[in-house]
């Protein structure tokens, strides 16, 4: 019944245990999200993990769970459809296939940052001549309108970076999501 993340966090406060989310699996982002929202808004709720976004959606759409953390790319038809509400994105911006979406961050969680991200990695050891030019090239591809214009189908983003700058973006995934795996298991024990 919640119309967007304040109201969700107040049900949930006042029905704890009651609510579950569902999500593309055991250690997937969208599992990590909604142990993200449980952490910031301290809420007790149920993570149910699927086979695979689609499982899950299907679910959801068939009211077997009452809410989903999935993929914008996944979800995109049933949100343009109304078949599905959006509460919020997890980015820090809002998406441009869905402007009207407040972030978690504009709905009051202010430490709220998630990503659902894909990135070109080498082996160890690779001359960094090498990858500088990998990225260099990239990053004229995701520049391509084409491109752009398939990611943006997919209500995602085409983001080109540098080595440097796609090392800091991991570290910093890895420091978020550890807190929250590191939180999640003492709450399981």
């Amino acid at each position: 019944p919640a119309q967007n993340i304040k109201e969700l966090i107040a049900l949930v406060k006042a029905n704890p245990g009651k609510y579950a989310y569902g999500s593309a699996g055991n250690g997937s982002v969208q599992h990590m999200s909604g142990e993200l929202l449980k952490a910031q808004a301290g809420l007790f709720m149920v993570h149910i993990p699927y086979r695979g976004g689609a499982p899950a959606m299907a679910d959801l759409m068939a009211g077997q769970i009452p809410m989903y953390f999935g993929s914008m790319a996944s979800a995109t038809s049933n949100l343009k459809s109304g078949r599905m509400r959006p509460l919020a994105v997890t980015s820090s911006k809002r998406s441009p296939a869905f402007p009207n979406v407040p972030t978690m961050m504009e709905s009051g969680l202010a430490q709220f940052e998630s990503y659902e991200w894909n990135a070109l990695f080498a082996p160890a050891g690779t001359p960094t001549g090498i990858t500088e030019r990998m990225a260099r090239e990239i990053n004229k591809l995701m520049q391509l309108p084409d491109i752009k214009e398939r990611f943006a189908g997919l209500s995602a983003e085409a983001v080109g970076s540098t080595p440097e700058v796609l090392e800091q973006f991991r570290r910093k995934e890895i420091a978020q999501w550890a807190g929250v795996i590191k939180r999640d298991r003492k709450s399981v024990v």
